[in-house]
């Protein structure tokens, strides 16, 4: 006998339709001001406008606004994203047709309302689907997107815009080799910024400060196989950063992970590592070794590393909260 598939029914009760109609709306984003949502998204009709669209919503779930538009009337808007900075949001999305082309932000204070003219953050020759995302920090937005160079590969830039919507310095070159480089997020801690992005299906991230200087070099974040990765983002607790990932293999995808201290955290911790380690050890292809098994590992970025995904290279192994092992895994 056939098994009968059942279809689960979507449970209204806990639903709610910030836009639902006939047209095609896509591609929200939320951000949150201490008493209301603020969700923003793309709005429009298969083939025809699309324009980007904001609402305020309760947190008990009721919708406030019908889809206040935030743009600057070109015909297709995209991609929408949004942040407080603890007095007004700053939206940022990509014009991809219509002079001029690139990534536009406007300011939308708690009631819903429209603060100032657009801001040109990048201006485009032509339409490109730029990946744009935001995040504040302090007194300063980082803005980060891909866009395609001159070699015909994507790279990652990003800019400082200050709380008055001035834009602060030039773009930032965050990712410009000559791989591809695409689908940047940013996130903030209490005073630096985090970018994570792919690069030819690896996850890489910089730290960078305030005023947009990079910390440090970029750091790998995932293993170097040949597995398919892709669509990182990053979220920072009080000391510890969380990156995940979808990961292709063998005909599905999975959701990986990996953490990396904030970067003052690893700052000391390295330090501490530098004058306290008490000896070095040589691993081969194996990490199934008894003391080994239960502990933490990191790499020279700070990044924790899952032993079963480790690749030749210098770690450390903590034993103790403040006593580590340098470990050289050759093989």
């Amino acid at each position: 006998m056939m098994g009968v598939r059942v279809t689960p029914e979507l449970d209204t009760l806990n639903s709610l339709a910030v836009i639902a109609d006939l047209g095609v709306e896509r591609e929200p984003d939320i951000s949150f001001d201490g008493e209301n949502y603020l969700v923003v998204w793309s709005d429009g009709i298969f083939g025809y406008d699309h324009r980007v669209r904001a609402a305020r919503v309760t947190p008990t779930g009721a919708v406030i606004d019908t889809g206040i538009y935030f743009g600057i009337g070109a015909q297709l808007e995209y991609r929408p994203c949004v942040d407080f900075d603890g007095d007004r949001y700053l939206a940022v999305w990509y014009n991809y047709s219509d002079d001029p082309h690139g990534l536009f932000g406007r300011f939308i204070n708690t009631q819903c309302q429209l603060e100032g003219d657009k801001i040109e953050i990048r201006i485009f020759g032509y339409g490109y689907p730029f990946e744009p995302d935001i995040a504040f920090c302090d007194s300063n937005y980082l803005i980060v997107w891909n866009e395609i160079s001159a070699t015909v590969d994507d790279d990652v830039y990003g800019q400082i815009v200050a709380r008055n919507g001035e834009l602060i310095n030039g773009p930032i070159p965050i990712a410009i080799s000559s791989d591809y480089e695409n689908a940047p997020r940013v996130c903030a801690s209490t005073d630096l910024f985090l970018v994570v992005w792919n690069r030819n299906s690896i996850v890489y991230g910089q730290w960078i400060s305030i005023l947009g200087d990079l910390i440090g070099g970029d750091f790998r974040i995932s293993v170097t196989d040949n597995d398919n990765r892709n669509s990182p983002d990053v979220a920072i607790s009080e000391e510890n950063a969380l990156i995940a990932w979808h990961e292709y293999h063998t005909n599905n995808f999975d959701i990986y992970g990996n953490t990396t201290r904030i970067l003052s955290t690893v700052e000391n911790k390295y330090e501490d590592l530098r004058a306290q380690y008490y000896r070095t050890i040589f691993i081969g292809n194996k990490m199934d070794i008894p003391w080994i098994l239960n502990k933490r590992i990191y790499d020279i970025n700070g990044c924790e590393v899952n032993r079963t995904r480790m690749i030749p290279g210098i770690y450390f192994i903590e034993i103790e909260d403040e006593t580590y092992i340098k470990a050289v895994k050759v093989e």
